[in-house]
């Protein structure tokens, strides 16, 4: 297929291994992903019966910790930014982007001590920039929003 070929998305293969690695990570309950041919047979061998449900997982309270702060910490940029009074939008953005690069580089530098620069396609590459670019345009105009 053309289509799959041209496709910078992983494969299936790929996806799967990365949530079961995330699922590793996580110490989530283990659950097959992909339905395999004899799944969906009951006891008695009918095909066709509906999964059983599996139980719920555990979720540690960190996960919340963190949804409660990453809801916070969104709701909030709006009037911090605009109690900023004198400042050019594109200095608000410069300072909350050097903020969040300094809050994030001892994740990113263990990052890439452990697993090393990953190998990306000249196409990824090019996503990359272009969705930082993209991303800095937002954040610009976001904050000159906020001036009127």
């Amino acid at each position: 297929n053309l289509t799959k070929n041209m496709s910078i998305l992983p494969d299936k293969k790929a996806i799967v291994g990365a949530v079961e690695e995330m699922r590793d990570a996580l110490h989530l309950s283990k659950r097959p992903l992909t339905a395999e041919v004899g799944e969906d047979e009951d006891e008695e061998g009918v095909k066709g019966a509906p999964l059983k449900e599996p139980e719920a997982a555990h979720i540690p309270l960190s996960a919340y910790l963190t949804l409660a702060s990453a809801v916070a910490a969104l709701s909030s940029i709006g009037p911090f930014l605009a109690a900023q009074k004198g400042v050019d939008a594109e200095m608000k953005i410069v300072w909350r982007f050097q903020g969040t690069a300094l809050l994030l580089a001892p994740f990113a530098i263990r990052e890439l001590v452990v697993s090393g620069i990953p190998p990306l396609s000249i196409a990824q590459w090019g996503t990359f920039l272009l969705a930082a670019a993209s991303y800095s345009v937002l954040c610009v105009a976001f904050a000159m929003s906020i001036n009127f």
